[in-house]
């Protein structure tokens, strides 16, 4: 079966415009009934304005339908507003702790299912509960989950529980997943309105001194109970329309994507034989798992009234179908389950450590124009030639990038920087911690690793004035090519933006010459006036404001 993305977004506008027209004739019955029942039994005055205006069936209708768009509008926004976050929290969802290796088996498998779905980004959460049971849910943004319980993730082997969440992608990469959140997040208020018209008309007896309610209240009550019921029912059966023949569907998309027809039966058998969770909150969130949590006679049978009524489809049809796939029979899942209950789960456990222990991350770094590796972390850290400007590339990756961009690697850089004297501010370039020294007696900040100074504009003067340092060979050597480049910046943009951020503001620094005098290409930020300087570069500027100033020092003429 092919899925057309074309053919799912178009679906999906027909359901969302299908589904708010229908919640706007919800709202517009139950509003219509229910005000002609207050208007007619009510103890309002006769002669009242908007009694008397209501009397008149166009008005009513009018009047209806007006609240029932405003109802619906108001209704279906609030619904659609943070709708999966209120979800998950309706069946107690929550993130996964990766340091189980239950769950990291689930990450694993949820990611490779987003593989096989084209790409699409899938979240896994767990219900901390020990019945079995699975889920999947979306919304209008795009963003899905798949949710499993503890009792599902514990009783299942590798193969069932990548069938059960293959089960659940495949609702969400054939579209019907938004359609069945959205109707589930819409129609559960008729649930809750019902019980809380309920419980009045039950407080009815005990408050009656107090309240001393007219029979033609209790009517009214008893009215809106009846309508509710009617609207609340015809609300599930818009469930039972979202989900019960997708479940098939979805049974078929999963076997295509795991080749495995035989895992989903076993899954299926385990999920029926135990509790499914009866009591995850409101009974129209039943469309969303991959099995009604509430046992039903109604979900095993096939004739009109349970093809009607029920959520899902008889699970005894569901695996007898995936055993044609499987060319196999009932016995033979009876027996894999029998096996493994009597048997050692030793193997298992061995195969979920296996299959969750980390491994062991291997690097290619590029020195002098040439690819060398793989390293693992150790072996790279200690490399003399390795630094934060390096280019890396990790094994099993697109691309390549700097070594400070792995986030491994910047940790192994910080670790070997000494701990005391580091500042607030990081190396532009290295992204790691600069050391705060003392220069010529004024304060700059270093980087370990490419050599570069970091130096406010007040600090930089009395570095220029003091003589305290001397200058190597080729200090000496690079500042005179540097001066060189006076003739060249005519017509020239004296600074120009680069991509390096201030350490301190973070805003853009530019990249330029010192001065027109002193042509030592620096970094510059405009708004907080810190001066960066590349290796070398600082004593380059020292060098030529000693050189100009004092020639006969410097032994220049």
């Amino acid at each position: 079966m092919t899925i057309s993305y074309i053919e799912i977004e178009e679906k999906k506008k027909w359901w969302v415009w299908g589904l708010f027209l229908f919640l706007i004739l919800l709202y517009f019955v139950a509003i219509y009934l229910i005000m002609k029942i207050a208007v007619l039994f009510s103890g309002f005055p006769e002669k009242g304005p908007l009694v008397l205006f209501l009397l008149k069936d166009h008005h009513l209708l009018i009047f209806s339908l007006v609240i029932a768009l405003l109802s619906a509008g108001l209704h279906f926004y609030l619904s659609s507003q943070d709708l999966l976050n209120k979800m998950l929290k309706a069946i107690g969802a929550t993130p996964l702790d990766l340091k189980d290796r239950y769950h990291k088996r689930l990450q694993n498998i949820v990611q490779e299912m987003s593989i096989v779905t084209g790409g699409k980004r899938l979240e896994a959460r767990v219900i901390p509960d020990t019945s079995m049971n699975a889920f999947a849910l979306s919304d209008f943004s795009g963003r899905a989950v798949i949710g499993v319980t503890e009792g599902l993730l514990s009783k299942l082997n590798r193969s069932q529980l990548e069938a059960v969440v293959a089960h659940e992608a495949a609702h969400i990469a054939a579209g019907d997943c938004l359609m069945t959140t959205v109707s589930c997040s819409l129609f559960a208020v008729y649930a809750a309105a019902l019980g809380i018209s309920s419980m009045a008309l039950a407080g009815v007896g005990e408050r009656r001194e107090r309240m001393r309610m007219r029979g033609q209240g209790i009517a009214i009550v008893v009215a809106i109970i009846v309508i509710l019921s009617i609207v609340k029912a015809i609300s599930h059966l818009v469930n039972m329309m979202v989900s019960r023949q997708r479940e098939y569907r979805a049974d078929s998309l999963a076997v295509k994507m795991t080749r495995n027809p035989l895992s989903l039966a076993q899954a299926l058998t385990l999920i029926k034989r135990g509790w499914r969770g009866s009591g995850f909150g409101s009974e129209h969130l039943k469309p969303i798992f991959i099995m009604n949590p509430v046992s039903s006679v109604l979900d095993e049978k096939t004739d009109f009234f349970s093809e009607l009524f029920s959520t899902h489809p008889p699970v005894a049809k569901r695996i007898s179908l995936l055993l044609e796939m499987a060319h196999a029979d009932l016995k033979t899942i009876q027996e894999a389950i029998k096996k493994r209950e009597k048997g050692p789960v030793v193997e298992e456990v061995k195969a979920l450590e296996e299959e969750t222990k980390p491994k062991e991350i291997l690097w290619f770094a590029q020195k002098e124009g040439r690819w060398e590796g793989p390293f693992n972390l150790t072996q790279l850290a200690g490399l003399s030639w390795i630094n934060p400007e390096a280019w890396i590339h990790r094994e099993g990756e697109e691309g390549f990038r700097p070594a400070y961009q792995d986030s491994l690697l910047s940790k192994s850089f910080s670790n070997k920087l000494p701990k005391q004297d580091l500042s607030n501010h990081n190396c532009p370039k290295c992204h790691q911690p600069l050391a705060k020294i003392s220069y010529e007696s004024a304060t700059a900040f270093r980087c370990h690793f490419c050599k570069g100074v970091l130096v406010e504009k007040k600090d930089l003067s009395k570095i220029l004035i003091r003589e305290e340092r001397g200058f190597s060979p080729e200090v000496i050597k690079l500042a005179k090519l540097a001066d060189r480049k006076v003739c060249q910046i005519k017509d020239k943009n004296l600074w120009e933006s680069q991509e390096l951020s201030c350490p301190k503001c973070g805003k853009q620094m530019m990249r330029g010459f010192y001065s027109l005098a002193y042509t030592i290409e620096v970094d510059k930020c405009s708004n907080c006036g810190l001066i960066w300087f590349d290796k070398d570069e600082l004593e380059m500027l020292q060098y030529l404001f000693e050189e100009k100033s004092y020639p006969a020092k410097t032994g220049e003429n």
